[in-house]
């Protein structure tokens, strides 16, 4: 079963600065919603491309971490493993994770693309393909997480949103220039 979404937020911020702030993953952990730490585990090219982070996670279907933010104590623990796939300067970032030990069919693509806006800033779009097999989507995610699949869903694309908003927050934040 493939979820697909898709978000976007202007950034008042010049591009070059968000694709180098972006680029830099471990960085991720400033503003996703479910992002402790990230350890570097095979070193990519010289550009990053092919890198490989060990990614340790705490799910508790929340939206409203801050950027910089704790994590809730009171979650889902899990580790990651994402590759970065991408990284064409200025314009595209793209990597793969899925969950370690690798099993039950699930795994993700995200991408950040980046546009000049008309305001000297950036437009960030984010894409992400979300794949779980028949199983983990129907018995194991409602099971941990005692909800149904639609409602786990609408958690996930609203955490996608919740993140996208976090790097808004942080790249126009005066200490970032």
């Amino acid at each position: 079963m493939d979820e697909n979404w898709q978000g976007s937020v202007e950034i008042d911020a010049p591009i070059d600065q968000v694709y180098a702030y972006l680029a830099d993953f471990p960085n991720h952990c400033e503003w996703a919603q479910t992002l402790e730490r990230m350890e570097l585990t095979k070193p990519g090219s010289s550009e990053g491309v092919g890198a490989v982070y060990k990614t340790y996670e705490r799910q508790a279907n929340q939206s409203d971490r801050a950027p910089k933010g704790a994590l809730p104590e009171k979650a889902f623990k899990a580790m990651t493993e994402c590759e970065v796939t991408e990284l064409k300067p200025n314009t595209r970032i793209a990597w793969r994770a899925h969950p370690l030990p690798v099993s039950m069919g699930i795994h993700a693509e995200l991408a950040f693309e980046l546009q000049p806006n008309d305001h000297d800033g950036t437009h960030l779009s984010q894409r992400i393909r979300f794949h779980q097999s028949w199983f983990a989507y129907n018995i194991l995610r409602p099971l941990m997480f005692r909800m149904k699949p639609a409602k786990l869903d609408a958690k996930g694309r609203a955490q996608w949103q919740a993140s996208l908003d976090n790097i808004k927050t942080i790249l126009e934040a005066p200490s970032s220039a």
